[in-house]
């Protein structure tokens, strides 16, 4: 699992120790040296401050970044069960799983229904949700038109970590942003 400070701020240790060598090693050293120091520290701060903004900003982001950490710890231990037990990956488990971890304690019902019905519609769902949010999007006619090039196609996506942090969104803010992050989604925004 990802540390504790990757969660809250989208970027982890490795940033902060890279920020305080070169920082340290611009303070002690002279000439190219410190000036390439100084342009590391700059960079490795800007990162931060990207990273911070998109994982804490409002709306979608906030539960896309860290439901996609999350999926990838929870289809790693997926993983490992499967290989221990013979089997092949359970992607539904997986999901089952994310759900519940982002919907919290005592949701299992509400789990087990928004899984079942994310089987049965798929990227149907995706599809319904920017259909009737279309205009609330306000696209120009270039996007509304790669929109319906690629709504064919979506409607095929299988289950995924994608499809319930989508539903978590709608649950959490609303079908116009569960609908900002399928356009997202669709145009690669959300990866």
């Amino acid at each position: 699992m990802a540390s504790d400070l990757k969660w809250r701020a989208g970027f982890d240790w490795g940033s902060v120790i890279l920020l305080l060598a070169a920082c340290l090693v611009g303070i002690f050293a002279t000439g190219v040296l410190r000036w390439v120091a100084v342009a590391v520290a700059v960079l490795a701060l800007l990162f931060m401050i990207a990273q911070y903004k998109k994982w804490n900003g409002a709306g979608w982001p906030s539960l896309h970044w860290r439901g996609m950490l999350l999926y990838s710890s929870l289809a790693g231990l997926e993983s490992g069960r499967a290989e221990a037990e013979r089997r092949d990956f359970d992607r539904e488990a997986a999901c089952r799983e994310l759900a519940l971890k982002m919907c919290g304690p005592g949701k299992e019902a509400n789990v087990d229904g928004m899984i079942a019905s994310l089987c049965v519609e798929r990227g149907s769902y995706l599809v319904s949700l920017l259909q009737e949010s279309r205009r609330q999007l306000a696209l120009s006619p270039a996007q509304d038109a790669e929109l319906e090039r690629r709504l064919d196609g979506l409607s095929e996506t299988e289950l995924g970590p994608q499809l319930v942090i989508c539903n978590v969104i709608e649950n959490t803010y609303g079908r116009p942003e569960a609908a900002r992050y399928a356009l997202a989604l669709v145009e690669g925004r959300a990866t």
